[in-house]
């Protein structure tokens, strides 16, 4: 297993595990873990430009992202990224969004891709908190992020209503450069 940033040339693979990702969500023991229609489950042109765009950036640049990918023999089968929060003043907090292909689940793909990432956040001492939202029924990834110091810090009723279902969604949190 080989995890590294992403390059630009590694966005279209990405876009490629992505979709089949998201065509994964709540289907058989899968939890429901996008926020997402089954029929609206597709990659915009908005979301690739985003990620084309944002690995570009500097940190310090509105929009900027950073990707990295887990590759198993050349196919990309996890992935975590970090954004900038929209609001402003939030420097000191990212947004965190992962996921790992059905296959890989439950051996600690997970874990390895947070170690990667807050390994690579230590060179960023400005950066101190990261800051995720999950669909509250996903215990398996609320089980992840607890075990890997995350404190769940509130949760919003009825956040989403897909297919009229109505959906909780948790608010975690992890403060780094802990002393």
């Amino acid at each position: 297993m080989n995890i590294r940033l992403a390059k630009p040339d590694d966005i279209s693979h990405f876009f490629e595990y992505l979709q089949a990702h998201l065509s994964d969500d709540s289907v058989g023991d899968t939890h429901l873990f996008q926020s997402l229609s089954s029929a609206e489950s597709n990659i915009t042109t908005l979301i690739k430009s985003q990620f084309y765009d944002g690995i570009k950036k500097g940190i310090e640049q509105t929009g900027w992202r950073r990707l990295w990918l887990a590759f198993e023999d050349d196919i990309v089968v996890g992935h975590i990224e970090i954004r900038a929060h929209p609001q402003a003043y939030t420097q000191h907090r990212v947004l965190l969004g992962m996921g790992v292909s059905r296959d890989y689940r439950q051996q600690g793909l997970g874990k390895q891709l947070l170690n990667t990432l807050i390994t690579w956040l230590s060179g960023y001492p400005h950066i101190e908190y990261l800051d995720l939202w999950v669909v509250s029924s996903n215990l398996a990834a609320i089980g992840l992020y607890s075990r890997n110091d995350f404190k769940a810090a509130g949760e919003i009723e009825d956040m989403f209503r897909i297919a009229g279902t109505p959906l909780p969604y948790t608010f975690m949190f992890r403060q780094l450069n802990i002393e």
